[in-house]
Parts: structure tokens; C-alpha cells; sequence
């Protein structure tokens, strides 16, 4: 391998490995409409860094470090509910946002001892054991297939489909793992009678309804989000085959890419959205959608604004999208490609228009 290329060897970019990058993010998405608005806070760290350059002393602490990153912007933290998957299932963390009076909704991994509840002295056989309170129909989303890699198992694809699920729901008072200390929360818990979805929510958010329930799952519903974003910023960036040469310009090109990668996943979100009547101004400035309709439609921009849907698929077709699985829907990799062009396009458009007005002075 060539000097130039060291730098392949030398982060190790395949996921899971131990010498490669990690990458943490959080993202703000309107719990209403599931629309993610951007990034709120990213933590990046080489696992085969000295201690002394860590971020923190064991990975585990991503979870307070990033929340610590996202406390400080000037926003109004009560309105910020903090959802992350199994990962986060550490009774320190969860007790820091309890403490921290941050609002949550956490995936469990651990089936945890809790205080004396009737038969029941752990959370899973407590939740199960509680009454349904309703069902609700969830949508689960597609994934490709995954080979076994250094830390990831082998999966199988699975396309997009919507499973009926049953809903529980009680609170419980969890007990340190090795201490005296109790943490009271609410447990959520959400399967399908195929097996095909089954989670258990923790957090403090009221379930005295069914209303406060069904929000509590909507919340863990966006979470899929996060996963999106990473494909779309992977996908369409492509990091692992660019030539960096350097670590500086490994970081450089990650900082510039992150916002262009959770700009298409809003427009893909915002396009898909049921109601379709939203302006492709919400996604688009007013030169990049001129020169769209320009592009594909060859007519001047009508009065009446297209819809973020038609947004959407013409700037998959100058990608050389043609819909032929007639799904409607656009790969992150052909919406990259096409944003790419639009921005080329854009640009020379923008340029054109001040050279010809710099003319007429």
C-alpha cells in the first residue's frame, strides 16, 4: 500500500473495530410531525486514543457526556426529551437525568431487579405481568441485510411493514445493581403478537392515560431517526473511500458532511410525510427551487409553490432516478448524488444571475 493511503490502515474504518473513529450523535426532531429539525450535539473519539486525550474514562459515559454537550444550548431543556436505544440501559445515567430533572424515554436492555411488587422481584416479569392497556399499530422500517463483521452479527434484510402491537404499562422502583439505591420509573411495554417487535420503555413521563402512553411510544418511534441519519451521512459521503491523507482532514470532512447528511434526511422525512400539501419551500431556498423546476419541469416556477414532495423526486431524477420499483420512495444514495448536482446547478445559477446584473450597471 502506498504511503498515501496509510491513512486506511491507520483508522480502520470498519465498524466495530477498535482502531476506527466512533461517532456519537444527537439529533432535535418535532415530536408532533417527526420532523428532525438538526443536529443538537456530536461526540467523535478514536477508541485507540491515550487516556489522557479521552473523552471519557469508559465508553459508557458517551451517554452523560453528550446530554452535558446538549445542556449547554440556549434552549429551553423542558421541553427536550432525551430517547436513546438499549445502549443507554445504565442505571447511573438513567439516575443522572432523573437527578438532572431531564425528561426520557430509554430502551432497557438489563431485566433488572426491582423492589418487591407482589410475585415479582424484576422488571421484565413485572411488565408482562401488568394489564394491557390498548394496542397500536406500528410501522417498522426497512433495513438491508448485514454480514457477521470484527463486532456486528449477521442479519437478515427486511423490508418495511406495519405489525399491531400490545401495550403495557406500570411503574416500578428499580434497585441499584450493587448498592442500596432505588430509582422509581415508568415501564412501557410494547410487542407484537409475531414476535417481530418488542420493547421496554423507562422513564418519568406520566402514564396515567392512554393518551401519555401513546406518546411515550411515539417518542421511541422517532428514534429510527438517528439510524437514518447515519446512513444517509455514511451512504452519501462515502467516508470510507475518500483520501484524506491526514487524521485533521478525516475530522474536517466529517463536520462538513454531518449537516448536508441531516438536510436530506429532512427532506426525505418531510416528503413522505402523510400530508403532502407542504410548500418545497420548507426544504429548498428560492434559487435552488427555480433552478429544480427549471431542470425538470422546463416552464417558469408557477405562483402556486410545488409540493416537498415533488421536491423530493425531481431531485432524484437529475440523480437518473425513474422510480422503477414504483414505490415512489428515494435511496439515500441517489438523493445525495441528485442533491449534489442541484448544488452545482444552483451555484452556476447564482453566479450567471450576478455576472449579468454586475453587467447592466
Amino acid at each position: 500500500m502506498s504511503p498515501v493511503h496509510s491513512l486506511r490502515e491507520e483508522l480502520r474504518t470498519k465498524a466495530g473495530s477498535p482502531a476506527g473513529y466512533e461517532v456519537h450523535t444527537g439529533i432535535a426532531v418535532n415530536a408532533t410531525t417527526g420532523i428532525p429539525f438538526g443536529i443538537l450535539g456530536q461526540l467523535v473519539w478514536n477508541r485507540k486514543a491515550k487516556k489522557a486525550d479521552r473523552l471519557f474514562k469508559v465508553e459508557s459515559e458517551k451517554w452523560k457526556c453528550l446530554d452535558e454537550q446538549v445542556s449547554q444550548r440556549q434552549i429551553d431543556q423542558s421541553r427536550l426529551i432525551r430517547v436513546a436505544d438499549r445502549e443507554s440501559d445504565i442505571f447511573d445515567y438513567i439516575d443522572f437525568l432523573d437527578q438532572s430533572k431531564h425528561r426520557f424515554v430509554l430502551r432497557a436492555a438489563q431485566n433488572r431487579r426491582i423492589k418487591d411488587q407482589g410475585l415479582h422481584d424484576h422488571l421484565w416479569e413485572a411488565v408482562l405481568g401488568a394489564p394491557v392497556v390498548g394496542t397500536r399499530s406500528i410501522t417498522i422500517e426497512q433495513r438491508g441485510g448485514q454480514k457477521k463483521g470484527l463486532e456486528q452479527s449477521a442479519r437478515s434484510a427486511r423490508s418495511r411493514s406495519a405489525v399491531t402491537t400490545k401495550i403495557r404499562a406500570i411503574t416500578v422502583e428499580l434497585k441499584e445493581p450493587r448498592g442500596n439505591r432505588t430509582l422509581s420509573v415508568n415501564a412501557v411495554h410494547v410487542s407484537s403478537d409475531d414476535g417481530d417487535l418488542e420493547w421496554l420503555l423507562l422513564t418519568r413521563e406520566p402514564i396515567h392515560t392512554r393518551h401519555h402512553v401513546d406518546r411515550i411510544v411515539a417518542h421511541y418511534e422517532a428514534r429510527w431517526l438517528i439510524e437514518r441519519f447515519h446512513k444517509a451521512w455514511k451512504t452519501g459521503c462515502k467516508i470510507e473511500e475518500r483520501r484524506m491523507g491526514t487524521l485533521d482532514n478525516f475530522l474536517r470532512i466529517m463536520a462538513i458532511t454531518a449537516p448536508i447528511a441531516m438536510r436530506l434526511l429532512k427532506i426525505q422525512v418531510t416528503a413522505n410525510a402523510p400530508d403532502d400539501t407542504t410548500s418545497a419551500t420548507a426544504i429548498l431556498s428560492q434559487p435552488e427551487l427555480e433552478v429544480l423546476w427549471q431542470k425538470v419541469e422546463r416552464t417558469p416556477l408557477p405562483k402556486t409553490m410545488p409540493s416537498c414532495r415533488w421536491a423530493y423526486q425531481a431531485i432524484a431524477k437529475i440523480a437518473g432516478w425513474q422510480n422503477s420499483k414504483g414505490t415512489g420512495r428515494v435511496g439515500l444514495d441517489t438523493l445525495w448524488r441528485g442533491f449534489e448536482k442541484l448544488a452545482a446547478l444552483s451555484e452556476g445559477w447564482q453566479m450567471a444571475t450576478m455576472t449579468k446584473n454586475a453587467a447592466k450597471r
